[in-house]
């Protein structure tokens, strides 16, 4: 049998034993069956796993050597290339296609980039006697069995880019339908050859590093040039990541850099129109000095697709005005003490979007009638003026994602690290008792 690498990167009709009573089995009839098996598995490899690293094989270095940590990887052939444990080399010692080191190595006054590959190799060992020789074979002794090892590779110079598929991510990233994109894409994976490209590297490469004039290892990257395998499991999570909100766990993806409100504020204009800005959140207002104009300032500039009309879907303002029970039990709004119960009063005022900024202004005439609220009984009313961002509306004009407005524990700026939610606000309206006769 031809033990050689010939034909693994091709694709040829698989070969296995056919058993018959008597047939005798020779050498060659085992051998078949475990190349049938070998080459049936590599085949899989090459093709459904692909080429690359699917764990560990980390760099690092010790004592001016580059170490290589445990791990396993799959070679352009298909084959499964296991490092047991870790493995220190000269990055120096450059070698030849088989592990072995050059006569000379790079010299230590100048610099060099290099690079590590991770090759195939078989070894052979447990050697016998060999009781009953074959023709023209004079050993008496034989390795019982092979090691399926590996060779570490040094090669000076940089590490060849691999072609990526432009036509690919062209026909995933486009806004063409579904149907369009699966015709596109089986259109072109049908191009594709399934045999190993001949100016390809079978060995796995690990990583680069350069190799300092002062004969020190300066920087090793072990990610720039290394393809990396992903096991179905994890392939999964990170397509749950990427198409639902919920990650592979069940628990939300936390985002930290999400536009978020940085301020809720009070507009007052002195005799000049100079504005002045006041925090409102949990404050405590005279009902004389209810405010005209809310403001809601975001760490970014905001959009939103409602139209101007709808504003005061995502922009809510309430007052909670007391309501007792007269005769009859019909509700009136003169406060009792303790009252029966409150009513909302959904506040109409104009709201605007501008940059990382949305007011809430509130017309002088509707102002005024807040301002003359009564209060006939002998102790001061509060009143609960709440404020609503529906932040799922409205998102950073730069990375198009959904404000982060969940308002945590009353604290700004606002944010749990996941798009969208609630901002909600409030401050209280104090209302005075209203003297006798007024």
């Amino acid at each position: 049998m031809d033990h050689s690498t010939r034909g693994l990167g091709t694709l040829s009709s698989p070969q296995r034993n056919h058993y018959f009573y008597g047939k005798l089995m020779d050498v060659p009839h085992f051998e078949m069956e475990q190349w049938y098996g070998n080459k049936k598995r590599w085949l899989l490899n090459r093709l459904g796993l692909g080429y690359g690293i699917l764990c560990g094989l980390g760099l690092t270095i010790k004592e001016n050597k580059v170490c290589i940590a445990p791990g396993v990887a799959i070679d352009r052939y298909g084959r499964e290339i296991i490092v047991p444990h870790e493995v220190c080399l000269d990055p120096w010692a450059v070698t030849d296609e088989c592990g072995r080191q050059g006569a000379t190595p790079l010299s230590k006054t100048e610099e060099h980039q290099v690079y590590l590959c991770l090759a195939y190799k078989e070894c052979q060992t447990d050697f016998m006697p060999v009781l009953v020789t074959d023709c023209n074979v004079k050993e008496d002794c034989l390795p019982g069995t092979t090691v399926e090892s590996y060779a570490l590779l040094i090669k000076e110079g940089k590490v060849p880019k691999p072609k990526r598929m432009e036509a690919l991510c062209k026909i995933l990233n486009s806004e063409a339908t579904e149907s369009v994109k699966r015709t596109k894409l089986c259109q072109l994976l049908a191009k594709e050859t399934c045999s190993t490209k001949e100016e390809s590297d079978i060995c796995v490469v690990l990583g680069s590093v350069t190799l300092k004039s002062d004969g020190t290892i300066g920087k090793i990257d072990p990610c720039s040039d290394r393809t990396t395998l992903v096991s179905n499991e994890r392939l999964l999570d990170m397509v749950l990541c990427l198409t639902s909100p919920r990650g592979g766990n069940g628990t939300l993806p936390i985002q930290e850099d999400l536009t978020h409100i940085s301020r809720f504020s009070r507009v007052d204009r002195d005799d000049n129109n100079v504005p002045k800005e006041t925090d409102l959140h949990d404050k405590d207002v005279q009902v004389a000095e209810f405010p005209s104009q809310l403001a809601v300032t975001f760490s970014r500039d905001v959009q939103t697709r409602t139209s101007a009309q709808n504003y005061k879907a995502w922009f809510i303002v309430t007052l909670e005005l007391p309501f007792a029970l007269g005769i009859g039990g019909i509700m009136t709004h003169v406060a009792s003490s303790p009252p029966t119960g409150y009513t909302l009063l959904n506040l109409d005022g104009e709201i605007r979007l501008t940059g990382n900024r949305a007011t809430f202004t509130i017309g002088s005439k509707k102002v005024l009638k807040v301002r003359e609220l009564k209060n006939s009984s002998s102790e001061a009313m509060r009143l609960l003026c709440r404020v609503m961002v529906k932040c799922d509306f409205l998102y950073g004009a730069q990375d198009g994602k959904a404000v982060d407005g969940n308002h945590l524990r009353g604290v700004l700026p606002s944010g749990d690290g996941i798009p969208g939610g609630d901002f909600e606000s409030w401050f209280t309206v104090i209302v005075p008792p209203t003297p006798p006769g007024n």
